[in-house]
């Protein structure tokens, strides 16, 4: 945040800057300079050798104002990036009674970023003292020589007057690119530090000649072949993975947490790439496919749902530019959304805060997913759809599943084997591999690691 508000702030400063002030600058220096070399030329050379001293002290403070003021940037930065983290948690602050331990890093941060900001102002006031003296000591060396000539008559006292009207301009001149090049030196780096993140190496490469893949209108086959991924190297979280789900296929993702089942479901829309192997969309590799196309065709529900600041309706209609209000409707009443949103203040216009601060967890669970099914996507990733609802609205959710069976393909993780039998199959994922598959039926008779997530499920408490 601070890059994009204070640095490109800095940039356009000086730009701005840069455009003007040295034309003028240039322009006087050069009619000044020729208006003085006609007055006298031993003079003019003397203030003329001041501008190597001046391009000297300029070239030595330079780099040093440039690190001073990147490091008062990244102070400032640091700063501003606790405030933000502490204020995203302060739920978790309060109940841990942590106000004063962040108070206390809070101060540290500031003290830092005022003592690096002075470090930036002394040097910029040291570069622009020394730039001054310098000149100052040039036009009283041209005192000197005027006020002889004058006293030895070769000079009239008027002639040296405007002579040191002009050096004073000349001076005025000066000073101004002194405090431009301070300007420029910070617009530097500033830039350094927005070009650290304009010329850093995306994460998820888009294609060189991207492939559009086959059909996308319909509901797509998705295969993992020989799928190895992870996110530390050395640590694969997904080992040698084979599995082909066929088109408009609910299929459920069981496992132990730490299995691998959202690493799984990520490579389908290319949130990371495979190590090994690979992953095929409709029959095309999706590392070839545009990530906004092939995007486009995929709908997500994360674990913990994310709402955008603004209005119900605007947050349901968020994956598409050409809903009405009555598909809007029709997506909230099939997730079980439209009863608690008609009983708000607004209704459907009624603005929930950044987050959905203003609904329970389940309320944006259900928008969430209402969002997600209506968006004109072929493939349908639900990241435990069913956790934060009630039985009533879970039986929804499981209901309208069944409903889009073979119009979409579907993924679904869930630890709720109530959501799982709804599925078509299930995938047991066990250590990053997949360790069984089949159906509820076929799962529980053979008395594997799902036969066991069912008895833990069914068991009685008092059992």
């Amino acid at each position: 945040l601070s890059r994009a508000q204070w640095d490109s702030e800095s940039i356009y400063t000086a730009t701005s800057s840069l455009l003007i002030a040295p034309v003028v600058s240039l322009l006087t220096i050069g009619v000044v300079g020729w208006s003085a070399w006609n007055q006298s030329v031993r003079l003019t050379v003397v203030v003329v050798a001041v501008a190597p001293v001046l391009a000297m002290v300029t070239s030595f403070f330079g780099p040093r104002l440039r690190a001073k003021a990147k490091a008062s940037r990244e102070a400032q930065s640091a700063m501003v990036s606790f405030v933000t983290s502490v204020m995203h948690t302060l739920p978790v602050v309060q109940s841990f009674t942590g106000e004063e331990r962040n108070l206390d890093q809070f101060r540290t941060l500031s003290n830092q970023a005022v003592a690096t900001t002075r470090r930036d102002a002394f040097v910029a006031v040291l570069a622009e003292s020394v730039g001054m003296l310098v000149s100052n000591i040039g036009a009283g060396v041209v005192l000197v020589l005027g006020g002889r000539e004058v006293a030895s008559g070769s000079m009239s006292l008027g002639t040296l007057l405007v002579f040191l009207i002009y050096v004073a301009a000349l001076q005025s001149q000066a000073e101004s690119l002194m405090i431009l090049n301070r300007l420029l030196r910070a617009a530097e780096a500033s830039l350094d530090r927005v070009m650290e993140v304009m010329e850093s190496n995306e994460v998820i490469p888009e294609p060189v000649s991207p492939r559009s893949l086959r059909q996308p209108s319909r509901a797509p086959a998705i295969v993992f072949e020989r799928v190895t991924a992870g996110y530390d190297a050395g640590r694969p979280v997904l080992d040698n993975i084979d599995l082909t789900i066929e088109p408009g296929e609910v299929v459920a993702i069981i496992g132990r947490t730490g299995a691998g089942k959202s690493t799984l479901v990520s490579l389908v829309s290319r949130v990371i790439d495979p190590w090994q192997g690979r992953v095929q969309f409709n029959g095309v590799d999706v590392r070839d496919v545009s990530l906004g196309e092939l995007r486009a065709q995929v709908a997500v529900v994360r674990q913990q749902p994310i709402l955008l600041s603004g209005s119900v309706a605007d947050n349901i209609a968020y994956g598409s530019h050409t809903v009405s209000r009555h598909m809007v409707r029709q997506a909230a009443r099939a997730t079980r959304c439209d009863e608690f949103i008609r009983q708000m203040q607004d209704g459907y216009d009624t603005i929930i805060g950044e987050g959905g601060v203003t609904l329970s967890g389940g309320q944006r669970q259900r928008i969430a997913i209402a969002r997600a099914i209506l968006k004109p996507a072929t493939v349908l990733v639900l990241d435990e759809p069913t956790s934060a609802l009630d039985a009533d609205a879970e039986q929804a959710i499981v209901d309208l599943l069944g409903h889009m069976r073979g119009h979409r393909t579907m993924l679904v993780i869930a630890h709720r084997l109530s959501t799982a039998r709804a599925a078509s199959r299930i995938v047991v994922l066990d250590a990053g591999r997949v360790a069984e598959t089949g159906t509820h039926d076929e799962l529980v008779a053979a008395d594997g690691i799902y036969a066991r997530f069912h008895e833990l499920q069914t068991r009685s408490p008092t059992s």
